[in-house]
């Protein structure tokens, strides 16, 4: 009943707001007043203007109420920790109807609370006494994560950094985070300070080799001495996945065979999503809203070693940790923390 009474207000505000927009149409044509009675343009009206949003609202509605049950599931798990299940309890349950990385309610809230699990470990590897004071999601998406964040970090400042202007508005509405509209390149992208924590959990994963060189150089940039960028990779199991045909990352079979030589031969191997005009060997073309993708962006899949080799020559980066297959949907993904000196 909750879910409800927001999802009727909300409808019959839109009703409203159908209704004053013919009364202006009568009122500057008054002509019309006799056409809208005799056809289904109010109807057609009231469609457009209710339909999506009724849906959108609908699937908010279902998805939270899916992760409140997933929460209660979770929490009656007497294999949780206290520290898990006190955060667990915290987190915002807000969730985007365009969410393209919810899965069931269990899986996206485990995903959470590994991510934490692995930041923690970092922070005590790499001296428990250091404060959080600013945080970077980048490639916040929906705020997967980000609700995370701001739970384990309540008093830091945490940024919502994502090429996605919808994505952005809502990190910033459902979990008060500070709003970074991406660009396509790194190197126009501007940031208004520098971070103690950087995420960057499956971005990647989708870059090619100088891209992701580029990307690890723009954190160091924006790391503060002292500071800990942790990332994601596909590594070994998503390679193994991919030639096993167990997954295969909606790559065509020709881009399969192309990130596996490469992965074979110099330990990295990618391949861009195909883009409008045929360019690229993927299934995938467009973004959720239709949007070309950006260039050099698809699957990529690297071993340790190719990860080191990433590290510009300039920046003295300090590796922390590597857990193979240890984040993201049955822990196919390797994580990494980096870094940055605090003399650097």
């Amino acid at each position: 009943m909750c879910a409800v009474l927001p999802f009727a207000a909300e409808l019959a505000r839109r009703k409203r707001r159908a209704s004053s927009y013919l009364l202006c149409v009568h009122r500057e044509n008054p002509d019309m007043k006799g056409i809208i009675r005799r056809s289904t343009l109010y109807g057609r009206l009231l469609t457009a203007l209710t339909r999506r949003p009724a849906k959108s609202v609908v699937r908010s509605a279902s998805r939270e109420s899916e992760l409140g049950e997933a929460r209660r599931q979770l929490l009656a798990d007497p294999s949780l920790s206290p520290d898990d299940r006190s955060l667990l309890e915290r987190v915002s349950l807000a969730c985007h109807p365009a969410d393209t990385m919810f899965r069931p309610g269990t899986i996206y809230l485990r995903v959470g609370l590994a991510t934490v699990n692995h930041i923690d470990t970092a922070l005590l590897s790499n001296g428990e006494g250091r404060a959080i004071h600013n945080v970077l999601d980048m490639g916040c998406g929906f705020g997967r994560i980000l609700r995370f964040l701001r739970a384990r970090f309540p008093n830091a400042t945490v940024a919502a950094c994502d090429i996605d202007s919808e994505a952005v508005r809502f990190c910033v509405q459902a979990f008060s985070a500070v709003g970074i509209q991406s660009t396509e390149s790194f190197h126009d992208l501007r940031l208004p300070g520098v971070y103690d924590l950087i995420w960057s959990g499956s971005l990647l994963t989708h870059l090619d080799p100088a891209s992701a060189t580029g990307l690890l150089r723009f954190f160091y940039q924006h790391l503060s001495p002292g500071g800990l960028c942790i990332f994601t990779t596909h590594g070994a199991r998503s390679a193994e996945w991919i030639q096993s045909g167990y997954y295969a990352y909606s790559l065509s079979p020709e881009a399969q065979t192309l990130v596996l030589s490469g992965y074979g031969a110099t330990g990295y191997g990618f391949t861009e999503y195909e883009r409008p005009g045929g360019q690229g060997t993927s299934a995938i073309s467009v973004d959720r809203a239709g949007r070309p993708r950006m260039p050099h962006y698809g699957i990529s899949v690297m071993s340790p070693e190719a990860v080191a080799r990433l590290a510009h020559p300039e920046d003295e980066w300090q590796q922390v940790l590597h857990v193979p297959h240890g984040w993201g949907w049955k822990d196919h993904q390797d994580v990494y923390v980096w870094a940055r000196p605090r003399n650097g």
